[in-house]
């Protein structure tokens, strides 16, 4: 007997701008349930479109990836990050920096912009931790440093 093959997908509400992740058989389904408010957790965000997918041999594959990328936050950034390359790749032209720059006036700028911002505050806050923790205290009113 074969295998049907599997997917894992990313789709992000046109909505509310956010992500899910799901693995499924029949892609073209899938979507359509979420759109249909099937699913209860992106009911609230109809209507979704695909981002990307993954093909897998079987679904035993398709849902340890799936697991994987749920419980593992860093590899789930990844694969968001190379969905939005591969999403911005396909939709700029010949005259745009591939998968970095969106097309202007979209609502996607706003997305990509706020992703921008928050790993830009989270660099300047760690390293700003970093400087105060290495910074030595002093005593108030006093020139000594503590160690």
């Amino acid at each position: 007997m074969l295998s049907k093959s599997a997917y894992v997908y990313l789709i992000r509400s046109q909505k509310t701008q956010r992500f899910y992740l799901g693995w499924a058989i029949d892609l073209q389904r899938r979507l359509e349930e979420h759109n249909a408010g099937v699913t209860q957790s992106t009911r609230a965000g109809r209507p979704w479109e695909y981002l990307f997918f993954e093909t897998y041999a079987n679904s035993e594959f398709a849902k340890q990836r799936e697991r994987a990328l749920k419980h593992h936050p860093r590899q789930y950034a990844q694969f968001k990050n190379r969905a939005l390359n591969v999403f911005w790749t396909a939709k700029s032209g010949p005259n745009r920096m591939e998968g970095i720059i969106p097309p202007p006036g979209s609502h996607d700028d706003q997305a990509v912009g706020h992703v921008l911002r928050s790993r830009r505050q989270q660099r300047i806050q760690s390293s700003t931790r970093a400087i105060v923790a290495l910074r030595p205290r002093l005593r108030r009113g006093q020139n000594q440093v503590v160690g």
